[in-house]
């Protein structure tokens, strides 16, 4: 999580100063214990399972907590 090219802090504190109102989600989120799929050859299915989508939304709103970004 939050290992690309742009922090994700800093992401959110600059489209909030900027204004941005729209929607913000995670993508390819961490894949959690026993999220496993039969079409991934038994690796882990990063990115699309429900448990590592609610971490993120978790983290995400963690840093809007921190950072006082309201999220509407």
């Amino acid at each position: 999580m939050d290992n690309g090219d742009i922090p994700i802090p800093d992401l959110l504190k600059f489209i909030n100063e900027h204004g941005y109102n729209g929607p913000v989600r995670s993508d390819h989120a961490p894949a959690m214990y026993g999220e496993k799929r039969k079409e991934f050859s038994g690796s882990t299915s990063v990115g699309y399972d429900i448990l590592g989508h609610i971490y993120s939304t978790g983290y995400i709103k963690g840093i809007c907590d921190l950072e006082n970004i309201i999220l509407e």
